[in-house]
């Protein structure tokens, strides 16, 4: 679930509110955040758990916040007052339907795990960068749960979405995998 207090506003990630030529940045960012991050909230190398702890300390990345829970959509829906004048929406996605869609090189260590959701070390083991993940063949998107670094990520029931090219808004790919 993902709440928003605007039903206008697209399932555009932060990186990509930016505008401009947002994804040459990209880099630089999670670069420069890695460099001066406290490394006692990163247990792991890898770049997925990297771009988790940035979302979660606000850089601006690809990635865009979900949750498993209705009642914590349904708060980022209505917490903004500026905006009771207008509808909020509520998005849902089966995301154990979404990554039946994965290139099998990511579908595999699902189902070895017995999984339908990516943790940041089951994904590392598959894809290692951003690089990797744009060479992947198909059209889809990647469902992962963040490290739990602090109470506010377990209490959120946090997940992340994350599309292969940094450009590309989620609300088309749903469009053409209404299923």
């Amino acid at each position: 679930y993902r709440g928003l207090s605007s039903a206008g506003y697209l399932l555009e990630s932060t990186l990509q509110r930016m505008r401009g030529e947002f994804f040459h940045v990209e880099r630089h960012l999670l670069r420069n955040f890695k460099k001066y991050a406290h490394r006692n909230i990163v247990s792991q190398d890898s770049i997925w758990h990297w771009l988790a702890v940035g979302k979660h300390y606000g850089l601006p990345t690809r990635l865009l916040d979900w949750t498993h829970s209705p009642f914590v959509a349904m708060h980022f829906a209505t917490s903004n007052i500026e905006k009771m004048h207008e509808d909020g929406v509520i998005w849902v996605v089966d995301y154990a339907r979404a990554h039946e869609l994965l290139p099998a090189g990511l579908k595999a260590p699902l189902r070895s795990e017995g999984a339908s959701l990516f943790t940041t070390e089951l994904l590392a083991k598959s894809v290692r960068s951003l690089d990797e993940l744009a060479e992947l063949e198909g059209d889809f998107v990647v469902f992962f749960e963040p490290p739990s670094i602090d109470d506010r990520i377990v209490n959120q029931f946090a997940l992340f979405s994350l599309l292969p090219d940094a450009r590309t808004v989620l609300d088309p790919w749903l469009e053409k995998h209404p299923d």
